[in-house]
Parts: structure tokens; sequence; C-alpha cells
């Protein structure tokens, strides 16, 4: 470290009231080094001592120096946690690409209603939804950065229904002829703040048809509600007609609530209520973190579960899968506030999940399935046992309790 001053100019020898300094990271000043929690800093050599273990972006040069701090940018980038960049890129992504299938299936289903089917307004459709996702994507990241479970919750929450609502909107306004104006972004924006005051489905004791059918009506109502206030702001700021808004918003977040949830119920099956046994580790995990189980839309019997075992055994190696039934492939996935079960899965497997539950409050719902991704298709088998990988540390949650679902002892 060069030398440390106050707001005045005055050179000091320590810190006043905190060793944290520019960014907030832990100053060594007795060995003139920065503690980055990952690695050490040294600020004289601008490098750190450690490279760095990801290259976030490959199509940027400066990613491949490996001992660089914000792609050797400091005075415009901050870092605190060292893949701080990759998240917002990884989140803005993700988000357009839900943004866009969400609005592409809700102006499918709208255009079946009024037989106005065209590629254009398909492509609109997508364009907007893209364009609202990776807002709300990278919105959705300030989600890690509160540190406080409630707020995390409400962040998640807004963005996610942000994003629904947009879908909605641009979805069934194209099929129905509406305009896309910036109305439709704010009035989507208030309406997706109003409808995270509503809650959401989460399942109701029954059987399949009890709760899908539960479902699509609850997210119609809610859907509906949350349009009027879109459709209202959003004619209010373009200068129209407020009434008629309200009645389009209506109309459009009706359709495409209904729309939204057919789509998760026919991938991921319909919500139930495991039981309690079931939920042993998750319960404890929930306790631990400040969550709750009952927040989660656990789910059976979609098109995932009933086709993702025998596609996991095709692809896998014959020498590899000798000895294994179908059943042994399935695997649970989790998505935002979703996670997609099977009728034997453990326990354990649910505290698994759960801890993927904890880490999307934690990251943001848009960062953590890019992780997830990138995790899956970059890093393989072998980022089940890499400490950063969602994984291994949702692993870790689980094993601090007592249960297991791979490496057991070897997780920490």
């Amino acid at each position: 470290m060069v030398k440390l001053t106050d707001a005045t100019g005055n050179v000091l020898s320590n810190f006043v009231i905190l060793d944290r300094g520019y960014t907030g990271h832990e100053h060594l000043l007795g060995v003139g080094l920065v503690h980055m929690n990952g690695r050490l800093y040294d600020p004289k050599l601008h490098r750190f001592l450690m490279p760095d273990n990801y290259v976030q972006d490959p199509y940027n040069t400066q990613n491949f120096n490996r001992y660089g701090y914000v792609l050797n940018n400091p005075l415009k980038y901050t870092d605190p946690s060292g893949e701080f960049f990759f998240a917002i890129l990884g989140a803005i992504a993700y988000g357009a690409l839900i943004g866009a299938a969400t609005a592409a299936a809700v102006y499918t289903v709208s255009s079946l209603i009024t037989g106005n089917w065209s590629w254009s307004g398909l492509g609109t459709s997508i364009l907007y939804g893209a364009i609202g996702g990776g807002i709300s994507g990278g919105l959705s990241i300030a989600a890690s950065l509160s540190g406080n479970v409630a707020v995390s919750s409400f962040l998640n929450s807004a963005t996610g229904n942000f994003l629904s609502e947009l879908a909605s909107q641009v979805g069934a306004g194209a099929a129905m002829g509406d305009p896309i104006t910036f109305g439709t972004f704010a009035g989507s924006l208030a309406g997706g703040l109003t409808g995270s005051r509503f809650g959401d489905w989460n399942g109701v004791k029954g059987g399949w048809f009890k709760n899908a059918l539960g479902e699509l009506g609850f997210n119609s109502i809610k859907g509906a509600a949350r349009g009027a206030v879109s459709g209202g702001v959003g004619a209010a700021i373009d200068g129209k007609a407020i009434d008629r808004g309200i009645g389009n918003g209506i109309r459009n977040g009706a359709i495409g609530g209904f729309s939204q949830s057919a789509l998760m119920i026919s991938m991921f099956g319909a919500t139930y209520k495991p039981n309690g046994e079931q939920l042993e580790f998750a319960n404890q995990m929930a306790t631990a973190f400040g969550l709750s189980t009952d927040d989660i839309a656990w789910r059976k019997g979609g098109f995932y579960q009933a086709l993702q075992p025998s596609l996991a055994k095709m692809f896998t190696p014959k020498s590899l899968r000798e000895g294994y039934s179908t059943s042994d492939f399935a695997r649970e996935v989790t998505w935002g506030r979703n996670v997609a079960v099977f009728g034997n899965t453990s326990s354990a497997t649910f505290g698994h999940e759960f801890g993927h539950v904890i880490q999307v409050n934690q990251q943001g719902w848009a960062a953590f399935q890019a992780r997830g991704i990138y995790e899956q298709l970059f890093l393989g088998l072998g980022g089940y046992y890499n400490y950063k990988t969602n994984e291994y540390q949702a692993e870790s949650f689980l094993q601090r309790l007592g249960g297991c679902t791979y490496g057991c002892g070897r997780i920490h």
C-alpha cells in the first residue's frame, strides 16, 4: 500500500474505525496486502498473489490475465466476491433467454385464442420479452447484495414478477394488436411490485389434478390483478385512457398467468405437499437460514420427470450404466422457487435441493441459474468436487446436518 489518507488528505498510520478500505475488503497494513476473501491482492503490484480459477468471458482478452482485478479496470468496476462481473453478465443473459421464451409461450396461447398468429407478432413478443427479461435478470443480482433474507426474498419475488408480468403484457398484447410502449415496461414494473405482495401458489394437500387446477385458477386471478395495475399505470404514462388500459391489462395478465402456469405444470408437474419425513433435512436447513419449506413449489408428474431418467441413461456410456435401473438416473432440479422431484426422492435429496433454494436467495434467481448452467456444461462431474460450485456448496449445507447424497464424508 502506497499510503493511507483521510478525506482531507492527511496521512494516517492506521484506520480510524474499521480495517476496511476501498470495496470494503480487509486491508492488512502490516504486510501491505488486501484480503479479498478468496485471494490476497498486492496494491503496489496491482496483482493478486494467486491466479483466478475461472475464465469468465473467453471473448475478452483481459480475462486471461488471471492475476488481474476486474479486467484491469478498478476505476470503473469493483468485484466484492471475485465473481460479480460474471454473475451480472450471466444473470442478464439468462433473464433474456427466459423472458423471450415466456413471452413466446404467452403469445402462442393468446394467438390460438384470437386466431391472430403471425411471425412478426411472435418476433415482437420474443424481442421485448428478451429485453424485459435481461433487465429483470440484471436487477435480480441485487438480492446477492442485501445480506438480509427478507430483502433478498422480496427482490427475487419482485424481479421475477416483473419478468412474468412483462411477458404477459407483450405476449398477449402482441396477439391482441396492442402497441408495445415505454408505458408497457413501466407499468409491468409496477405490476411486478404489486404481484410480489400477492404471494405465490405453493400447493395444497390433494392430488395432481386438484393442484393443477388450483394453480391455473390462482395465477389467472393473480395475473389479472397484477395486469390491472400494469395496464392502468402504463396507460397513464402513455397519456391514454386509463380505464381501457386497466381492461387490456386485466385481459393480458389473466391470459399470461394461465399460460405460464400451464407451461410450468406441463414441464415440471403439479405442486404437492411432501411429508415431514421427506423434508427432515430441508426443514432443518430452512430454520438455520431463516427460510421456510412451505414457500417452495415442490413438483412432480411433469414431462421432465417422465423423460429425464431415460434420456440420462441413454447418453451415459454403457460401461457406466450396467447394473443400474432407469430410476437410478433420475435427477431432481431446482428452478427458482420450483423444485422438480420424483416419487423415490430421498429426504437427503430434498435437503440438497433446498440447499439450492438457499443459493437462489443468496445469489438472485437469474445468477443462480446461469451459474448452474455454466457449471454443468463446462465443469461436468468435476464440479461436484469443486468447493466454489453450487453443487458442492449445497451438499456442504446438507452434510453439516448429517445428510448425504454424494461424496459422503468428503464435503465440508
